[in-house]
């Protein structure tokens, strides 16, 4: 597994953090709002409203940062691709 995260090259390493923040947000939520625990509902809405805010923003953050490594992925293989010297003018 460590071998793809190597080939993946460095846009992986921010959706890694992505990752493990949304499941340290949804760890942390399945802790805090246990029912015994959260008497009243206004409460506990408000604090699932801004946890959803919160899971939504970082995975829209990994959606745009997975489209980011793609492109740069396509750039790199058609990069490599291209010829490295011009050819001169044709006659």
């Amino acid at each position: 597994m460590l071998s793809i995260i190597q080939a993946a090259g460095w846009p992986i390493w921010p959706l890694i953090i992505c990752s493990i923040l949304a499941v340290a947000l949804i760890i942390e939520r399945l802790i805090q709002l246990r029912v015994r625990r959260v008497i009243p509902v206004q409460t506990m809405d408000k604090a699932i409203h801004l946890t959803l805010t919160a899971i939504a923003t970082t995975a829209l953050a990994a959606l745009l940062l997975g489209l980011l490594g793609t492109v740069i992925g396509m750039i790199e293989i058609f990069g490599a691709q291209s010829p490295s010297r011009h050819l001169g003018t044709l006659v």
